[in-house]
C-alpha cells in the first residue's frame, strides 16, 4: 500500500512538470511568432508606406484575429513563410469567433497605445503615426500566456509594459503580450 502511495505521488509531481513544460514551451512560440509578425508588419511598411488597414487591404478598423483566414492574413502572407496561429487557440474561426476566449494572436489597426489611456503616446518615432494624430497607430499582440510563472514577471522587452486603450474586442486591452510595430 506504502509502495503504490508513494508511486503514485511520483506520478503526480512528473506530470505536473510535464504539463508545465508544455505551457512554458507554447509561450516561447508566442513570444517568437509575435517577433515574425513584427517583423512582417515593418516588412509590409517599408513596402507600402502605411501599415494594413480597412481601405486597402479590407482589414477591419475593429480588429482581426491573426492566423485565422482573415484579411491580416492575406496582408502578411507575402512576408511569412507561414502566418502563425497561437498553438493553444480556442477564438474559434473568422466566420465563428468564440466569446470568452482566451489563447489567439490579433491586429487591430486603429488603437492607440499610451500609458495613461488618455493622451497619445508613440513607442515608435519611426513605425508609429505621430503622436497628435488621429489613429496613432496599429497594435498586434496576444491576451494571456499560459503560465503563471511567465505571466506575473515583467517583460518590458517584450512588451508587457505597453498598454492599449479600446474595447476588449480583439483582446489587446491589458493583454499580457501588446505592441506597435517597431
Amino acid at each position: 500500500m506504502v509502495v503504490v502511495s508513494i508511486i503514485s505521488i511520483l506520478t503526480t509531481a512528473s506530470l505536473n512538470l510535464y504539463l508545465d513544460s508544455w505551457k512554458q514551451a507554447r509561450d516561447a512560440v508566442r513570444l517568437q511568432d509575435m517577433r515574425s509578425i513584427n517583423q512582417a508588419l515593418v516588412a509590409f511598411y517599408v513596402e507600402n508606406r502605411r501599415f494594413p488597414d480597412e481601405i486597402n487591404d479590407g482589414v477591419s478598423n475593429s480588429g482581426e484575429l491573426i492566423g485565422v483566414g482573415d484579411d491580416i492574413d492575406n496582408a502578411l502572407r507575402p512576408y511569412l513563410s507561414e502566418v502563425p496561429r497561437d498553438p493553444a487557440h480556442d477564438a474559434g474561426t473568422i466566420w465563428d469567433p468564440a466569446a470568452g476566449s482566451s489563447f489567439f494572436y490579433s491586429y487591430d489597426p486603429t488603437h492607440q497605445i499610451n500609458p495613461d489611456c488618455n493622451l497619445s503616446y508613440s513607442t515608435s518615432a519611426e513605425f508609429q503615426a505621430d503622436p497628435g494624430s488621429s489613429p496613432p497607430g496599429p497594435v498586434f499582440g496576444f491576451s494571456r500566456f499560459e503560465n503563471p510563472l511567465v505571466r506575473d514577471m515583467s517583460l518590458p522587452d517584450e512588451g508587457r509594459d505597453i498598454d492599449t486603450c479600446h474595447d476588449d474586442d480583439h483582446g489587446l486591452n491589458d493583454a499580457d503580450y501588446n505592441r506597435a510595430p517597431q
